[in-house]
């Protein structure tokens, strides 16, 4: 809650795309006759134009971009309109797009936030204690202090960094467990995967190395 709307690393494109997730719906993501662009609300596309870069400038003037725009949309060809990220994570954001730019920015990052502490938590349950303090540690040494702000953010790379913490050590945790834990464990490692592949082409490649 403390990142302004565009914060993380090419907002303008992820919260595009999010709101597109689902496709053309009024006021949210309409067609253009640009075929590689479609119309989004303004604060969506342009909310961090107006204080990045610029250290002298706070946030605080996406205030009157949302007074002056309000219900307005802008074109924008910064978006996943060519597939060039899996479909999944934004169409599971654009579930939560609405003309409340504000509120639907933080539910989004409420949810990956929720995810992570959901399915974290399960897997530390589900694991040999002798296994636990390694998937802690794991944590704690790689996620500070980017992975953190990541996880909490509106980018994709928030179910890619979940997927790669969770899958190995799913995977490590079903060969040695047996039973409920086991079969738990594989569901995890398996919805591990489909996070991970949802969310970034390059989310396959830390899952790969994890397994190996």
């Amino acid at each position: 809650m403390a990142s302004p709307i565009g914060a993380s690393p090419d907002d303008d494109f992820h919260l595009t795309s999010s709101w597109c997730g689902l496709g053309e719906r009024e006021g949210l993501c309409e067609e253009i006759n640009d075929p590689r662009a479609r119309a989004v609300p303004v604060e969506v596309a342009i909310a961090a134009h107006c204080y990045a870069f610029k250290p002298e400038q706070s946030a605080a003037c996406q205030e009157d971009l949302a007074n002056s725009h309000e219900g307005a949309v802008q074109g924008s060809n910064r978006g996943n309109f060519s597939t060039q990220y899996p479909g999944l994570y934004y169409a599971a954001m654009g579930v939560l797009a609405s003309n409340n730019v504000e509120a639907s920015v933080i539910s989004m990052r409420a949810l990956n936030v929720l995810l992570f502490v959901l399915l974290t938590s399960t897997v530390y349950f589900l694991l040999p204690t002798t296994r636990r303090s390694a998937f802690v540690w794991s944590w704690l040494i790689t996620m500070v202090p980017l992975g953190m702000f990541v996880v909490a953010s509106n980018n994709p790379s928030s179910w890619a960094v979940l997927s790669a913490g969770i899958v190995w050590i799913s995977l490590f945790g079903f060969l040695e467990s047996r039973g409920r834990a086991s079969i738990g464990l594989a569901i995890l490692a398996v919805v591990g995967t489909i996070l991970g592949i949802g969310s970034r082409p390059d989310a396959m490649l830390f899952i790969g190395i994890g397994v190996m």
